[in-house]
């Protein structure tokens, strides 16, 4: 996961996935899979930073629960999460 302020007060993410992983659908797959975990977590995510997740290796067979922790692990380390009111 790549972070940088934006200045623009909202939030932008973008999803690698390159050929390493496998072929068309495999890729899109994971990008699905990454998509909906930041859904999940963009709530708890304050505005102004554009966020670059990357899929790795370990992402191809990986389920959705499995990938919304390592997305929520990897935006914690990153102190982006905070608490919702």
């Amino acid at each position: 996961m790549i972070i940088r302020p934006n200045h623009l007060g909202t939030t932008r993410f973008g999803f690698v996935t390159g050929k390493r992983l496998g072929n068309a659908v495999t890729r899109n797959r994971s990008r699905r899979l990454m998509r909906e975990a930041v859904r999940r977590v963009s709530d708890c995510i304050p505005g102004g930073f554009d966020v670059v997740v990357i899929a790795g290796r370990r992402s191809v067979g990986a389920g959705y629960q499995e990938i919304c922790r390592s997305v929520e692990e990897l935006a914690g380390r990153a102190g982006l999460l905070r608490e919702t009111h």
